[in-house]
């Protein structure tokens, strides 16, 4: 009863000093709040202390496997009762960082009751349990006893080094029971290992994963290094610089003599429409066009059609005895024929050596994968005025993405890519909106 009235008296006070006023007692006035709007719900709620009760509350359920006060203390507290030896360390302690990997979790992980049922399993555990005792006393018809389960075979033990393989590989663990069996019975039972493709060894390129760079591109390099990557940077910017000046004299006006004008482009227009002559041809020279139309007697007749088809076919008989001809006089010579085939062979098995060795040089190389050319990036230099000497005091040159994504490039990995140019189809249009809770009086 006492502690009823402690509690009454202090909501009284409470009650009391709020509605003070804050000029005479000198604290803020309590912000109201219409809490009868959801959005008001959470924000001007303080449920912090819930919120950390429920966390303590699962984080004891992880860890513990339930309420620390609800768990004896004979689980929670123990007496150490082992002899401490000086300088002594403890055996096969696991790293720190393999202690911070271990799950920490007491609660067990979900179990799939479906993946363990099976349809109408106790009826069927009852019934083979009866066949087995039937079978253990010979009491089991003989068409029955095929029935029975069979055995399972021996689980093979493997090692540490078996539980890693080569996939392909036809002296693996799962090419061994296939050994020995019908090749004709695997093929249709779909047994057999899925066929190796016939490019899974050879590499897309023989370069190295990681470039070494070169000893000039130290923070603290010799003399003579700095001077080589000095040397390389140069040549790739003249080389630059000469194609820039190429293009430019391309894109240049000609001369100012060679420029065309108004004069020049009329010339060009009505050149060969007007003849230039000083003396005009006579009428006599003017050659009279005489028009005639075709008669009906130009039409040939059945003796002419006839005549024109047996020279026809005479020609034809004879195109086919000079083929006969040439067919018979080939078997003579069917030495030249051989040297010609030789000859033919040799061509080709050149070229295909030309081939191989063209592709064995450009092994190496980047292919082209894609619309857009490898480009060797350019190299990472300090000019001899920026180098410092100590490794607290330099400036990388260069992004480590970057390389990497270039190495990938270079071994035709992925293709050469260019960043893509984002282009608005249609502009962007804004539209204020006035609400009347933003109107402030």
């Amino acid at each position: 009863m006492v502690i009823v009235m402690k509690v009454i008296s202090g909501k009284m006070a409470g009650a009391a000093v709020v509605g003070v006023s804050p000029r005479v007692s000198g604290i803020s006035r309590r912000s109201r709040v219409n809490k009868n709007k959801k959005k008001n719900w959470t924000k001007y709620s303080d449920v912090r202390d819930v919120d950390e009760f429920l966390d303590d509350v699962r984080l004891q359920e992880r860890t513990v496997g339930g309420l620390v006060r609800d768990e004896p203390d004979e689980k929670l507290f123990f007496v150490d009762k082992r002899k401490k030896r000086k300088g002594r360390k403890l055996k096969n302690k696991p790293l720190k960082i393999d202690t911070i990997l271990l799950p920490n979790s007491m609660v067990k992980p979900p179990k799939n009751v479906q993946a363990h049922q099976v349809q109408n399993g106790r009826k069927l555990r009852r019934h083979l349990e009866m066949q087995a005792r039937l079978h253990a006393r010979g009491l089991l018809p003989r068409w029955r006893k095929s029935n029975l389960p069979l055995s399972k075979p021996p689980v093979e033990e493997h090692t540490l080094e078996e539980d890693f393989y080569d996939l392909w590989d036809d002296s693996g663990p799962l090419a061994r029971k296939f050994v020995g069996q019908d090749p004709w019975y695997l093929e249709k039972t779909m047994k057999t290992l899925p066929k190796a493709p016939a490019l899974r060894k050879l590499r897309p390129s023989g370069l190295v994963h990681v470039d070494v760079p070169h000893p000039g591109c130290s923070y603290n390099p010799s003399y003579e290094h700095h001077q080589e990557v000095l040397r390389e940077a140069h040549l790739i910017e003249v080389k630059k610089l000469e194609e820039e000046q190429k293009l430019q004299k391309q894109v240049q006006l000609p001369p100012r003599e060679l420029r065309a004008t108004e004069e020049s482009h009329h010339m060009e227009i009505i050149e060969g429409l007007v003849e230039e002559s000083d003396e005009e041809k006579p009428a006599e020279e003017v050659l009279e066009v005489v028009t005639h139309s075709v008669s009906r007697d130009d039409k040939k007749s059945k003796q002419q059609r006839r005549k024109e088809s047996e020279i026809k076919a005479g020609l034809r008989k004879r195109a086919d005895e000079r083929t006969v001809l040439l067919r018979k006089q080939d078997l003579f010579r069917l030495r030249a024929v051989r040297k010609e085939v030789d000859a033919v062979l040799l061509n080709r098995t050149i070229l295909r050596q030309r081939r191989r060795l063209k592709r064995l040089q450009q092994v190496d190389k980047p292919r082209r994968l894609g619309p857009f050319l490898f480009e060797e990036p350019y190299i990472d230099v300090k000019l001899t005025s920026e180098l410092s000497g100590s490794l607290r005091e330099f400036k990388p040159e260069g992004n480590l993405l970057k390389d990497r994504f270039r190495s990938f490039q270079r071994r035709s990995l992925i293709e050469p890519r260019h960043r893509a140019k984002v282009t608005r189809k249609h502009k962007v249009k804004f539209q204020e909106k006035r609400a009347f809770r933003e109107i402030t009086l």
